[in-house]
């Protein structure tokens, strides 16, 4: 099963499970984008799925237009059956033909460049987000990297449980993509927020080892979903998924940008 295929199929589920099986993990992507969004100003959300976190989050920030943008019809669909909000939009869309006609404050893609094979088609993508923002826009990326899976996985095997695996049709990135994707932009990194290690570590390892049942909705999973909220810094570096925040300036020093905090 092709990309493409699998993302049509899964339009037809309701809810969260339609874009991620873990409602849990969900809940700690939308905690850790909504700092970022301003109470005023222009979102897109690129692959934005059946819109339930852009709907959250037009549903927080009332004064804010919002953008929910897909390239599968039956997600936009699903999306537009969500409750009517004066400020959210959804629009079918392909991130790889972007052309950069508008322009936004802020731009959310999640797990979207895991889904676009070759590191010079993932960096062409981020490119044209690069176009998209406005001066001192801020690119909000939450994606999946490989170093922290094998250290997950690394745990798993010493207690002799089978490795997660990856879709043949993803490609995660690797952790020094981080800057490498904005080397030939105006993008300079600013922040990484690991927000699922402390889950990631207790429901893909301590829970799944004594439970052996997969239960995303467990109560141990749901406590650790409330740990990781409050606690956040106590585990690093396990959970595949993590927000990385970019912001656009122009004709800045490069030697000082990555340095500078929002």
């Amino acid at each position: 099963m092709d990309n493409k295929q699998f993302w049509m199929e899964q339009a037809a589920h309701k809810g969260i499970s339609a874009v991620n099986f873990d409602i849990n993990m969900h809940a700690l992507e939308n905690a850790a984008i909504l700092p970022f969004i301003p109470s005023t100003g222009t979102i897109l959300d690129i692959g934005c799925g059946n819109g339930m976190t852009t709907h959250f989050l037009a549903e927080s920030r009332p004064d804010t237009i919002f953008v929910g943008m897909d390239y599968i019809p039956g997600m936009i669909a699903a999306a537009n059956n969500l409750p009517h909000l004066n400020n959210l939009s959804f629009v079918v869309g392909d991130a790889i033909k972007l052309d950069g006609r508008e322009q936004y404050d802020v731009i959310i893609s999640k797990r979207l460049l895991i889904n676009i094979k070759g590191y010079d088609n993932k960096q062409e993508v981020v490119n044209r987000i690069e176009r998209l923002l406005k001066p001192e826009g801020i690119y909000l990326m939450v994606e999946n990297f490989i170093e922290p899976l094998m250290r997950i996985n690394t745990i798993r095997q010493e207690l002799n449980m089978d490795g997660i695996g990856v879709h043949d049709f993803n490609e995660y990135l690797t952790e020094d993509c981080i800057i490498n994707m904005s080397e030939n932009n105006e993008l300079y990194f600013t922040k990484e927020i690991d927000f699922g290690s402390m889950y990631y570590f207790i429901s893909r390892v301590f829970n799944a080892h004594i439970s052996k049942i997969l239960d995303y909705n467990s109560d141990i999973n749901k406590l650790a979903t409330i740990i990781s909220l409050t606690h956040p810094e106590i585990i690093k570096g396990l959970c595949p998924e993590k927000l990385i925040v970019y912001k656009k300036y122009i004709d800045v020093d490069i030697s000082t940008a990555n340095m500078w905090q929002l």
